[in-house]
């Protein structure tokens, strides 16, 4: 739960390497087994983000997502 909130605060960052840190944190967790449904808003917030290596990242955390929940993937399928 700890380490949840520290991705969550650095994906809600203003910075740029901040929200690269997180969504590479995530990508992480989740590779490694860790269920990361719960911070869902708060990766989708990193779509406003104008960077490829962003993109790719949030598309990775979609990819491995969707596959446990279809529905939000739909939700955000228009935003790429």
């Amino acid at each position: 739960m700890e380490q949840n909130s520290t991705i969550i605060a650095l994906l809600n960052s203003e910075k740029l390497e901040d929200r690269h840190d997180g969504l590479k944190k995530v990508i992480l967790a989740m590779s490694n087994g860790k269920d990361l449904k719960n911070i869902f808003q708060s990766v989708i917030k990193c779509f406003d983000i104008d960077d490829l290596k962003t993109k790719k990242m949030i598309y990775l955390y979609l990819s491995i997502n969707s596959k446990e929940c279809p529905t939000d993937a739909l939700m955000v399928v228009n935003q790429f």
